[in-house]
């Protein structure tokens, strides 16, 4: 039993390594295994946050599964109504009056501040007006995270959207959206690894394709010829490691 456990981290330990030494079949191979193993926490990163860029109902179902989330979708559905309201009650002067007073109340209760007003709108289709600010406890370096909503005929807080510390499935996929666009409050040295992932993707991808062209070959071959039998050295490195 011992043995065997020795024996697995032994290659466990290899299979982190690269043999820069070997023939080039091999060093292609220890590159996209190797590459897969040391990057492979930002790989999964990058393709759930794809999957929630991509394939929103996949992601808002599994996050709400796990997490304490409420999705665009939630709250889009909760404020939509039967016919557009194009004169609200509120004038734009009242109701931003109204959105810096709330917004305020809302900074000092969750303990973050204002660090610039982002913009404000009136939306129809929904009857309330949106306010967005920077604030101190936003994730990204650019645009905006938190923001809420006023109900456009009695000026009633309708939604507050926080970028963390409100619902942890919300504070994950805003963390997320950062991370996927190399934008965590402006981190260079962030950025600088995200540019450096784009060449490992890369070079995990063409080895890859270079793996799978090689073992199509040998397959290929041996439903021609059942006896047939690698003589290259790099075809036969291909069987004794995929």
């Amino acid at each position: 039993m011992l043995r065997s456990q020795g024996a697995f981290w032994k290659r466990w330990k290899y299979a982190w390594q690269v043999k820069w030494r070997a023939n080039a079949f091999r060093i292609n191979f220890d590159l996209h295994r190797a590459g897969g193993l040391w990057f492979w926490v930002l790989l999964f990163v990058f393709a759930w946050s794809s999957v929630m860029l991509g394939l929103r109902p996949v992601y808002d179902r599994v996050t709400k599964a796990i997490f304490d989330y409420h999705s665009d979708e939630e709250n889009i559905s909760s404020v939509t109504l039967p016919q557009p309201l194009d004169n609200p009650k509120l004038g734009w002067r009242e109701a931003q009056t109204l959105l810096e007073r709330a917004m305020a109340q809302i900074a000092a209760q969750h303990g973050f501040t204002i660090t610039r007003p982002y913009g404000m709108a009136y939306i129809p289709e929904f009857g309330v007006y949106p306010y967005a600010v920077r604030g101190s406890n936003d994730i990204r370096g650019e645009g905006w995270d938190t923001s809420i909503w006023i109900d456009g005929d009695t000026g009633a807080l309708r939604d507050v959207s926080l970028p963390s510390g409100q619902h942890t499935g919300n504070t994950v996929s805003t963390l997320l959206w950062g991370l996927h666009y190399g934008d965590i409050r402006n981190f260079l040295p962030y950025r600088i690894l995200v540019a450096f992932f784009g060449l490992v993707l890369t070079v995990i991808s063409v080895t890859g394709v270079y793996i799978w062209w090689k073992k199509r070959a040998v397959r290929r071959m041996s439903a021609v010829q059942p006896n047939w039998r690698p003589d290259s050295r790099d075809e036969g490195e291909l069987r004794r490691v995929v």
